[in-house]
């Protein structure tokens, strides 16, 4: 089983398609800055995440459910703006940036876990640079590994 959360316009057939908005396509509607996923523990092979973590406010919760839904060795593969660029900041929508350690910090940082962090085997994290709507857009692109 595979999620794409944040499907927005991007709906794919092979994939569970989660989205908050009932306007588009998904298979399930839910926020998933209030919810917890419907799938069961250990039940996930992969999880996308593109363009959603920059809109919610409670991201440990986002990422803890997606570690509880994965299998071992699941992934969970997240593509974000980084808000060093101009292009992060022209969507009023984006409420938090990230930066590329924040994701190696749920890999290294077990005095966290009493901070309620679940923590990560690994991440892998690269950068993209683009042009999107005529300005530069730097893209944090990573995949997490349960």
């Amino acid at each position: 089983m595979k999620l794409n959360i944040g499907s927005g316009i991007d709906y794919r057939h092979d994939y569970i398609n989660i989205d908050w908005n009932r306007e588009l396509k998904a298979d399930i509607y839910l926020d998933i800055d209030k919810k917890n996923l419907p799938q069961k523990d250990s039940t996930v092979e992969s999880i996308d995440a593109f363009h959603v973590i920059e809109h919610l406010n409670n991201f440990n919760h986002f990422m803890n459910e997606c570690r509880r839904v994965l299998i071992s060795g699941g992934s969970l593969h997240i593509r974000t703006p980084s808000p060093l660029c101009e292009w992060f900041w022209q969507d009023p929508s984006h409420i938090r940036g990230y930066m590329p350690n924040t994701f190696i910090i749920y890999c290294v940082a077990k005095e966290w876990k009493i901070k309620g962090l679940d923590l990560w085997s690994k991440a892998n994290v690269n950068i993209e640079h683009s042009i999107e709507n005529n300005v530069q857009a730097v893209i944090i692109d990573v995949v997490m590994t349960k």
